[in-house]
């Protein structure tokens, strides 16, 4: 009877471990948590500080330009730069929260542990990001610094 009982608890334990296993069917999608996070991290305004085209420096081109990203997933911009419009969506990738979609455009984002600083960088091939103003086909990265917000 002592070998049924093991057994009957060996076969319950198999069938409890079974049922509470992470479920892999997600594909490699990120956890609520981790996009929420890179959300919040985003969502505020960023100003321009540094800016390189082609790796030739183009800061010039961005003085005065800041971006805000909004938690309603659309962005506005002002002041002077060479490719963004004045607003449009964006969108974090489903699979890498380091990715950005910016109108269509695939930017890589990078924010400082501290989200005092954030860089995006990005390939334009003969467009812009929401503007119908022709930017220049390249590469280009935009080094942006934030105030820290008060608690």
């Amino acid at each position: 009877m002592r070998k049924f009982w093991s057994l009957w608890m060996i076969f319950w334990l198999l069938i409890i471990g079974a049922a509470c296993e992470e479920d892999d069917s997600g594909g490699g999608e990120l956890s609520l948590n981790d996009r929420q996070q890179q959300i919040n991290r985003l969502t505020r305004t960023w100003n321009a500080d540094r800016a390189t085209f082609e790796g030739f420096d183009a800061t010039e081109e961005f003085q005065g330009f800041t971006i805000t990203f909004a938690e309603d997933n659309t962005w506005t911009a002002t002041g002077s730069n060479l490719v963004f419009g004045s607003q449009g969506p964006w969108d974090l990738d489903e699979e890498d929260v380091n990715l950005l979609r910016l109108e269509g455009v695939e930017v890589q984002l990078t924010i400082s542990p501290d989200v005092r600083l954030m860089q995006l960088a990005f390939v334009l091939a003969g467009g812009s990001i929401g503007s119908r103003i022709q930017g220049l086909s390249g590469e280009y990265i935009i080094e942006f610094s934030t105030e820290p917000e008060e608690d």
